[in-house]
C-alpha cells in the first residue's frame, strides 16, 4: 500500500463551514423581552408593600428582635410543596 500524501481533512469537512456559519448567524440575532403594561402595573402595586415588609424584617434582624416559629416555617414549606404538586 502506497500513501501519496496527507490531505487536509478540514478542507473536505462540510460541517466546519456549516458550524462557522451558524455561529456567525447566532452572533447577529438577539433575544428580546416584552413586559405588558398590566404586568408592569402589578409589579409596581405590590412592590411598595413588599419593600415595607422587607425593610421591617431587616430592621428586626439588625436589632436582634426577629424570631420565627420553626413549626410555622415548616408548615408553610409543606403547603407550598403540596400546592406545586397539584398544579
Amino acid at each position: 500500500m502506497k500513501i501519496d500524501g496527507v490531505t487536509n481533512n478540514y478542507a473536505i469537512n462540510p460541517y466546519k463551514n456549516y458550524n462557522k456559519a451558524s455561529v456567525d448567524k447566532a452572533k447577529e440575532s438577539t433575544d428580546t423581552l416584552e413586559i405588558s403594561e398590566e404586568a408592569m402595573n402589578l409589579l409596581s402595586e405590590g412592590s411598595e408593600v413588599r419593600n415595607e415588609k422587607i425593610e421591617s424584617i431587616k430592621n428586626q434582624i439588625a436589632e436582634g428582635s426577629y424570631h420565627r416559629n420553626s413549626t410555622d416555617v415548616v408548615d408553610k414549606m409543606i403547603q407550598n410543596v403540596i400546592s406545586d404538586k397539584k398544579q
